[in-house]
C-alpha cells in the first residue's frame, strides 16, 4: 500500500494530517522530505507534532475574511460550558435555523439517528450522516445535502473535516469539542463563502459551551510545532 502511496522519485511527500493516522514513511524513503497540510496544526493526544522542523502559516482567520474565502460568524451559545446534559439539538434547529441549510455535530450515531428522526417527524429534510451508513449511502446523501434536496445533516465526525459545502449557513454544535482543532475544523464546515447565493455570514449555535472554552471560531490564533500546537493570540492558554 504504501508502495502505491509514496513513489521513490519523489523529492517530496504531501502528508494530510491529523497526524497520528499517519504511518510515516521515511523508514522506506529515508531522504524524502515531507510537507504536512492542516488547517489546524494540533494532535487529539495532545504530544507536539515534532516530525516536523518548521511550520509557515499561510494565513490568519482575519485574512481570510479580507479575501472573501471566508465569512463572519455569529455566535449563538450557552452561557456556562455543558457536560452530559445540553439543550435539545432539534429545538435549537426549529427556533435559530428553520429554513437554513444545517449541520448538526452530535456526539454519537445513536443522537444523530435519533435527532434525524425527530426533525423528519416535524417535516424537516433531515437525515443522519456517519459511519456506521455504507460509502454508496453517505456519497447519494451528501450529494443530496449539495443540491438542497436535504436541507440538515445530523452527523457525528463523518463532516467534521474535508467537505466543501459553501451554501451551508448554520452549524450546531452538540459535541463537547475537548480540543480546539475539532471545534475549528468542525465550524469551519460553515464558514466558506457562497458568491451563488451571496451568503453574508454563517451562524455557530453552540449547545455546549465550546465557543466559551475556545473562543470565537474566527479569532486570530498562534500555531506552533510544540505544546499545544494551537493557542489564543490574546491568552495563549488554548
Amino acid at each position: 500500500m504504501l508502495g502505491e502511496l509514496f513513489r521513490p522519485q519523489q523529492e517530496i511527500l504531501e502528508l494530510p494530517l491529523p497526524v497520528e493516522h499517519i504511518v510515516w514513511p521515511d523508514l522506506y524513503f529515508p531522504k524524502a522530505q515531507f510537507l504536512g497540510l492542516t488547517p489546524a496544526p494540533q494532535r487529539a493526544d495532545g504530544r507536539a507534532l515534532s516530525q516536523f522542523d518548521e511550520m509557515v502559516v499561510a494565513a490568519h482567520y482575519s485574512e481570510l475574511m479580507e479575501w472573501g474565502i471566508i465569512v463572519p460568524c455569529k455566535v449563538s451559545g450557552p452561557e456556562a460550558i455543558y457536560g452530559d446534559k445540553r439543550p435539545d439539538p432539534v429545538r435549537a434547529y426549529m427556533r435559530g435555523a428553520l429554513g437554513k441549510k444545517t449541520i448538526l455535530f452530535l456526539p454519537d450515531t445513536m443522537v444523530a439517528d435519533d435527532v434525524a428522526k425527530h426533525l423528519v417527524r416535524n417535516k424537516v429534510a433531515a437525515a443522519a450522516y456517519h459511519s456506521n451508513m455504507s460509502k454508496g449511502p453517505r456519497k447519494e446523501l451528501f450529494a443530496q445535502f449539495r443540491t438542497g434536496e436535504v436541507q440538515v445533516i445530523c452527523a457525528v465526525h463523518a463532516l467534521s473535516e474535508g467537505i466543501d459545502v459553501p451554501d451551508a449557513e448554520v452549524g450546531i454544535l452538540a459535541q463537547r469539542c475537548e480540543n480546539v482543532s475539532q471545534y475549528i475544523n468542525s465550524v469551519g464546515r460553515i464558514l466558506r463563502s457562497s458568491p451563488a447565493t451571496g451568503k453574508k455570514y454563517a451562524h455557530l449555535i453552540d449547545l455546549t459551551g465550546a465557543s466559551l472554552r475556545h473562543g470565537h471560531p474566527c479569532m486570530d490564533r498562534d500555531y506552533s510545532l510544540y505544546g499545544a500546537g494551537i493557542y489564543s493570540k490574546e491568552t495563549r492558554d488554548v
